[in-house]
C-alpha cells in the first residue's frame, strides 16, 4: 500500500512492495506528463519482463511525489543471476543502456542481478 504525502510532497522514506496498478493509480493520473511517464514505466516493465528474468522493480524521485511534472523516471530492475542482456533483442537491450533508456523512456534507468 502507498501510504500518504507528507507536507514536503514526498512519501515518507521506505520501501513500499506495491502493484504496478496501485502505482498507475496513485501517480500516473492528472497531468500529461504524468501519463507519458505512467506509459513509459509500463512498457519498461513489459520489456523487462519478457526477459523471463526480472525479480524486482524499485522506483524512486520526483515520480513517486506528488508533484504535477515530474522530471522524469528513476527506477532500478533487479534480474535473476542468470539475466544476460546480450541474450535478448534489440529493444529489449535498450531498457538496459542507460542512454537508449534516457532517451526512449525519458527515464534514469539502472539494473543489477
Amino acid at each position: 500500500m502507498i501510504p500518504e504525502f507528507q507536507k514536503d510532497g514526498n512519501l515518507p522514506k521506505g520501501l513500499y512492495e506495491v502493484t504496478l496498478n496501485e502505482v498507475r493509480k496513485v501517480f500516473g493520473t492528472g497531468s500529461a506528463k504524468r501519463k507519458l511517464l505512467i506509459g513509459n514505466l509500463e512498457n519498461i516493465i513489459e520489456l523487462a519482463k519478457s526477459t523471463g528474468k526480472l525479480k524486482q522493480v524499485i522506483v524512486w524521485g520526483s515520480f513517486i511525489s506528488n508533484k504535477e511534472f515530474p522530471q522524469d523516471i528513476d527506477l532500478l530492475l533487479i534480474m535473476r543471476d542468470d539475466f544476460e542482456v546480450d541474450a535478448n533483442p534489440p529493444q529489449v537491450k535498450g531498457v538496459f543502456d542507460y542512454v537508449q533508456g534516457r532517451i526512449a523512456f525519458n527515464a534514469d534507468m539502472f539494473w543489477t542481478k
